[in-house]
């Protein structure tokens, strides 16, 4: 009896320590960390934090969600800056525009979607001022300008 309960121990721990690890690690085996930065008058987060435990000043992952509890927005920090690509998106869940910074800057590929996932524009930003071609369509598919897509909801 007692050797039985001693096994069913040694399972919960190792079952909690491998739950523990995989809850609280990324992709590359290194811990993360995750700050809760402000939350909704309900508690739930509104801005959150994910940092590497070796260095969680320098870089990390800000996500911001809606009260509804759905993903908003998500990009990477480095010392404070924006850095790779963003992406924002509706509260039904679907990309609203995804985009890179370099340095805090727009710079890079610019996309924005219309709500049901239909391309609405594409774009280039170099260090913060657009740059190149930039393409607007309607919900349809059809090019339209830049004027026109503004006044679509």
């Amino acid at each position: 009896m007692i050797k039985h309960m001693k096994r069913l121990v040694l399972i919960a721990f190792l079952f909690s320590a491998l739950l523990f690890y995989a809850c609280h690690s990324d992709h590359s085996g290194q811990t993360s960390v995750r700050t809760v930065v402000s939350t909704y008058p309900d508690g739930s987060p509104q801005k959150v934090y994910i940092a590497s435990k070796d260095a969680p000043q320098t870089k990390q992952t800000e996500i911001q969600y809606y009260p509804s509890g759905q993903k908003k927005m998500e990009g990477l920090l480095v010392k404070g800056q924006r850095q790779g690509v963003w992406k924002s998106y509706y509260e039904n869940g679907m990309l609203w525009s995804e985009g890179e910074f370099l340095n805090d800057q727009r710079h890079g590929f610019a996309r924005m979607f219309y709500p049901g996932g239909q391309k609405k524009m594409t774009g280039v930003y170099h260090h913060g001022q657009r740059a190149g071609e930039w393409k607007w369509w309607s919900p349809e598919g059809d090019s339209i300008s830049e004027e026109e897509a503004l006044l679509i909801p």
